[in-house]
């Protein structure tokens, strides 16, 4: 889809026009040509451009995806309830099913609307295939400091992962992203410093699965994943680190604490029946209380 400008004022060539609406040189030849970007502008001439190119940053307002459970909303917080295989935000404006979309549909972004950053007030990330907790900022000074001080933030979450493990464990680890194009992540001695702890909540012998509780503060990407898969326990349903394949990939991000102004904040959400069938429990929460 493409959207049309014409300049006011006079511009030698495509790519001067663009240069002068902040859009760098990189990105142009995404997704124009070079002979194009070359070509000599008569003047107030009307120009095509891709939306995609001119809406950097700008999620669309016509949201397509399932409907997102909030959960908690006050004037600091909104709290989302992600479904599996929605991502948090979009790349692209003409990209339709993302939580970002989502909030900018439901008018809730804020100061936020213009940001330049994709992810624009969201605390934290969680995977395209995870569900679960996932916190909006409506205050940039807030989200600022929680973002600075990521490691007073603790996130919880619920794994079934291949095998039995033992009753609990601490992994330690290095992580770096992997040469196939930084679409996996791998164990290296030159990587970011990564730990998590775990504790066995049920065994499936029949299916041969763990179910387990992790908490984990640094929140790299993957990193639950490639710890879990370089032990030889990868989590049902990721086929990318040689998990089982199955309906999602089972992990769910369960609970997520922080403080702010010395008050603390924690919130959780309930899993979905599929993670429930495999261990007969009427609710996950159960195993907690």
């Amino acid at each position: 889809m493409n959207i049309k400008v014409s300049p006011i004022e006079k511009y030698s060539t495509l790519s001067d026009f663009c240069n002068d609406l902040g859009i760098s040189k990189q990105r142009l030849k995404k997704f124009i040509e070079k002979k194009e970007l070359k070509r000599r502008l008569v003047d107030k001439q009307e120009i095509s451009l891709p939306i995609d190119l001119v809406n950097h940053y700008i999620e669309n307002p016509n949201y397509i995806g399932p409907r997102i459970n909030i959960l908690f909303e006050d004037d600091l917080f909104i709290v989302l309830d992600k479904p599996s295989k929605i991502n948090c935000h979009s790349h692209l404006y003409s990209e339709k099913s993302s939580v970002i979309c989502f909030l900018r549909k439901e008018q809730k972004l804020g100061d936020f609307i213009f940001e330049n950053s994709y992810e624009k007030g969201l605390i934290h990330r969680i995977d395209f295939e995870t569900s679960g907790v996932l916190v909006y900022c409506k205050k940039f000074k807030i989200w600022n400091i929680l973002r600075e001080n990521a490691h007073n933030l603790l996130k919880e979450y619920i794994a079934i992962v291949s095998g039995k493990i033992s009753d609990k464990g601490v992994f330690e680890d290095n992580l770096s992203s992997s040469d196939i194009k930084g679409k996996k992540v791998k164990v290296s001695q030159e990587g970011l410093y990564s730990r998590l702890e775990y504790k066995l909540l049920k065994f499936n012998e029949k299916e041969n699965l763990s179910l387990v509780h992790i908490k984990l503060k640094h929140g790299r990407r993957h990193q639950i994943r490639v710890q879990f898969s370089h032990r030889g326990h990868p989590l049902l349903g990721d086929e990318l680190y040689s998990g089982p394949k199955a309906s999602r990939l089972f992990l769910h991000s369960l609970r997520y604490s922080f403080n702010v102004d010395d008050k603390n904040y924690q919130f959780e959400t309930e899993i979905s029946e599929s993670f429930r069938k495999f261990f007969s429990l009427n609710r996950c929460l159960d195993m907690f209380e």
